[in-house]
């Protein structure tokens, strides 16, 4: 499959647009707007109301894991995780992803393309 990125919020709006890809990573912390409300727009447009969007993040806020659940997020991954250096971290994160990628592919019968905000392994 195909990965795209994007820097900020406005890009990644812009790239799902024009893109129309399988599935998003989305970092909720994000240098032009936050990333709850990135993924309240996408869930606002009739185009983009049922894409699968998997939370990335450092935020281990409760109230921002019910806010996405409730938003429809398909999952929640923390990038932080006490007691593991940075090499581990990125290790356990690529194998959540790609779990949760091969299921999106298992559900849709292929799979072509993902875009993610990149501040996912920051």
């Amino acid at each position: 499959f195909t990965v795209r990125g994007a820097y900020t919020g406005a890009e990644g709006l812009s790239e799902i647009k024009k893109w129309k890809p399988d599935m998003v990573i989305l970092d909720l912390m994000l240098p032009d707007e936050d990333g709850l409300s990135i993924l309240s727009k996408i869930r606002e447009d009739k185009d983009t109301e049922k894409l699968p969007v998997v939370i990335c993040t450092n935020r281990g806020n409760e109230d921002d894991e019910k806010k996405c659940y409730s938003m429809g997020a398909k999952e929640i991954l923390k990038k932080a995780n006490e007691g593991r250096d940075s090499q581990e971290r990125l290790n356990l994160l690529r194998e959540e992803l790609h779990h949760l990628i091969l299921q999106e592919v298992d559900r849709k019968g292929g799979f072509k393309n993902l875009c993610f905000f990149p501040y996912l392994l920051s």
